[in-house]
Parts: C-alpha cells; sequence; structure tokens
C-alpha cells in the first residue's frame, strides 16, 4: 500500500493523471484485503492447523 502511495505521489508529479484513479482503485482493494486478512486469519489459522493433524488430510500437500 506504501508502494501505492508512493506512485500516486510520482504519477501526480510528473502530470500523469490518468493513471491516479487506477492507482487509487488498486490501493483500496489492497487495503481492503488487508482488512479481509486481519479478520478472517485467525480462524484460516485455526482451520489450518486443526486439519494439519490430522493424518488423512490434504492440509499440507
Amino acid at each position: 500500500m506504501g508502494s501505492y502511495t508512493s506512485l500516486i505521489c510520482a504519477t501526480k508529479r510528473v502530470g500523469d493523471t490518468a493513471s491516479v484513479p487506477v492507482l487509487k482503485q488498486i490501493c483500496e482493494q489492497e487495503l481492503a484485503m488487508s482488512d479481509w486478512l486481519i479478520s478472517h486469519l485467525p480462524e484460516l489459522t485455526e482451520q489450518f492447523l486443526t486439519l494439519s493433524e490430522d493424518l488423512d488430510s490434504n492440509a499440507k500437500r
């Protein structure tokens, strides 16, 4: 996300206004994914760990 913030600043500085909306959209998507990961990662980790303890599971494969 920091990279997109820098890119937005750089594109504005060189007058590349066409790229700014695209970069902002991608940055917003990255932020949304980050929020999703923060809220779902504990549950996903627990599921993986539970499955990884099951020798018949394909969680590690």
